[in-house]
């Protein structure tokens, strides 16, 4: 079988990297897999037996989308003369609109990958008008794709919802290698005294992580357990904001600490006594999986895999999200109780044991829901 995907990880560029492994991987399943990467800058075509990344370089988006649609073209025509052919693209926006037109024209079955949660609340759509017209675009295409591929049940349910076909999705979540997790070895790099509790959240300083709702959720827990102190471990947009909210919260002494990106995340995280997601939508939160199998309980929103994969009550406490007073309350309980810690604790390492899974068996199954297409 041979696959041309529609991908934008611009790492792939790199072969030292994670992302250019995978699709070397994937190519070994195959008979052949191209996968074409807009870029604005010019970038060297990778050949690995039977894998190609071809460069797609534009200064906008009107012109990468014509390069991209007759480079994919002429591929799709050339590999159609050679056996079965599937189309794959990594969004259902702009790159689904592409991928619908190259599949109506060249009679190719197309699988549109859906990563992130867009359609089980109204968050994200109302962040602006163009995620309300991209929302549009979104269902456009998904209810005209051949297949779909999500990575949670959360997903899969929202779609059905607006129209999708429940047998046109597939419900496969992130790889994910979790040895490093299991494994960690505590490697703090905040300060630690005895009987200090460390809440710990990393990801990217960005709107919808609402960081802002944690701040003011250990605000008011912190008014009660004054022995603690919040870890913010990351980069972005929302950086500042986060800054003058602590800073006007804690004008001295303030327990909230943050840090830039670290690389050592597994050991952060077994250093840390709760982990907190406090996001308004996620596609998967793979993050909690990864606190699980460091052995961390966690207090999060109710997005991405809560409920599916983390538990209410047996790896942590969920509650709805944009409410602090709920947060504030699963903040306060786990951080009084250490008996409650050390049993979500313990049950995240056990089922993070037994969900870690192989490259291998992870590639297996991706391509198995590109050769459904073809059959």
């Amino acid at each position: 079988m041979h696959v041309i995907a529609l991908g934008h990880d611009k790492k792939m560029f790199d072969h030292a990297s994670r992302a250019f492994a995978r699709q070397v991987a994937y190519a070994k399943e195959l008979s052949s897999l191209h996968v074409f990467v807009p870029t604005s800058k010019v970038e060297s075509s990778l050949v690995s037996n039977q894998l190609t990344i071809h460069p797609v370089v534009g200064k906008n988006f009107l012109m990468v989308g014509w390069k991209v649609t007759r480079a994919m073209y002429r591929q799709l025509r050339t590999c159609q003369q050679l056996g079965p052919t599937v189309l794959i693209v990594q969004s259902p926006f702009e790159f689904g609109l592409l991928g619908l037109l190259l599949s109506r024209i060249t009679r190719v079955p197309l699988q549109v990958q859906v990563h992130g949660d867009f359609y089980s609340g109204p968050y994200w759509r109302t962040e602006s008008w163009g995620n309300r017209i991209r929302a549009a675009l979104g269902l456009f295409v998904l209810r005209r794709a051949t297949g779909i591929r999500v990575v949670s049940k959360r997903i899969a349910v929202s779609l059905q919802q607006r129209g999708v076909a429940e047998n046109r999705i597939s419900v496969l979540p992130i790889e994910s290698d979790l040895r490093d997790f299991l494994t960690a070895t505590a490697q703090p790099i905040w300060p630690t005294e005895p009987g200090m509790v460390t809440v710990l959240s990393v990801g990217r300083f960005a709107r919808e992580k609402n960081l802002p709702l944690l701040v003011k959720a250990f605000y008011e827990m912190q008014r009660v357990h004054p022995h603690t102190q919040l870890v913010l471990i990351g980069e972005g947009p929302a950086e500042s904001a986060v800054r003058k909210l602590v800073t006007s919260l804690w004008p001295t002494h303030s327990p909230v600490r943050l840090y830039p990106w670290q690389t050592h995340i597994a050991s952060l995280m077994k250093a840390a006594d709760i982990y907190a997601l406090s996001s308004d939508h996620e596609g998967y939160a793979m993050v909690l999986g990864e606190a699980l199998a460091a052995g961390v309980p966690v207090v999060a929103t109710d997005v991405g895999c809560a409920g599916e994969l983390v538990l209410p009550d047996v790896h942590g406490l969920i509650v709805p999200t944009r409410d602090v007073e709920a947060y504030a309350n699963a903040l306060s309980r786990l951080v009084s109780d250490t008996q409650l810690r050390t049993r979500y604790g313990t049950a995240g390492v056990e089922t993070m044991s037994r969900f870690a899974q192989s490259g291998d068996t992870y590639t297996k199954s991706l391509v198995a829901t590109w050769r459904s297409l073809v059959r």
